[in-house]
């Protein structure tokens, strides 16, 4: 996901990068083996850095500017039964679940073999929302929690690790071709008259969608005041969802437009 933040790089097969990360680390999923030693060794070859994020405003920060970020957490046998029956708990809607410390730590009557065990578990921090709330990308596919996604209160994982993680520098053809797709954007964004709220599916000229001022990738519908919606999925802005109708010429916006978004 780092990588793919580096427009036009080709990016190899995630069976390569796992056979890759295997190989240089043969104790790697097997044992409890520290992230920090992989990340120094994998990260380098891939032209990756990373930085430990020790308080939530650099991370709030880091987050802002769209940099991927990795957290890291540990919960023994118990917390982690915990865990699993409240996000297999089909009485509560996916997207109403919020972890908190309490569920983790509630009365259990299971015999769990070796409740104290301690197993660390790693996932992406995709934002925090306005009540500090973390939104995590997990990796246990769309059809775990809502669509892949679990959130947490910021006081869930005590023992939480946050790295960010991106690019240290880009090749020539990479700065050329994010050029590029800055100005096809702007292109876009400049003869595109109007977007659809993709709540209430009106549409509207584009000034008059406001970004929300507190939380980034947020458009508020000039229809509904509590009609926003999000324009970042999984990290990646996706141009393709703001284009909607031409107000104007009647025609799909997306037709007129083609700037190559895939």
């Amino acid at each position: 996901m780092a990588n793919a933040r580096k427009y036009g790089r080709e990016l190899e097969d995630f069976d390569k990068i796992y056979k890759y990360i295997i190989d240089q680390n043969p104790k790697s999923g097997k044992t409890n083996y520290e992230i920090e030693i992989i990340m120094d060794e994998v990260l380098p070859h891939y032209d990756l850095c990373y930085e430990k994020v020790d308080d939530i405003k650099t991370l709030k920060q880091f987050l802002k500017d769209g940099i991927i970020c990795l957290a890291t957490f540990k919960l023994n046998n118990k917390e982690w039964d915990n865990f699993s029956s409240y996000y297999n708990d089909k009485s509560i809607k996916e997207n109403k679940k919020v972890l908190t410390r309490e569920i983790l730590e509630r009365h259990n009557d299971k015999d769990i073999k070796d409740p104290d065990k301690i197993k660390g578990h790693a996932v992406i921090l995709s934002k925090l929302d306005n009540n500090n709330n973390l939104i995590f990308v997990n990796s246990w596919g769309k059809d775990w929690g809502n669509k892949g996604k679990f959130k947490a209160k910021i006081d869930c994982f005590e023992n939480a690790t946050f790295f960010a993680i991106y690019g240290e520098n880009q090749t020539e053809k990479e700065k050329d071709n994010w050029n590029e797709l800055k100005d096809d954007i702007k292109k876009l964004l400049k003869e595109l008259k109007s977007i659809r709220c993709l709540k209430c599916l009106k549409s509207a000229r584009i000034e008059k969608f406001k970004e929300d001022k507190n939380e980034r990738g947020i458009l508020i519908c000039p229809f509904e005041e509590k009609c926003s919606f999000e324009i970042i999925d999984e990290i990646l802005f996706i141009p393709e969802q703001l284009i909607s109708y031409d107000l104007d010429t009647n025609r799909d916006a997306k037709k007129k437009f083609n700037c190559g978004f895939e």
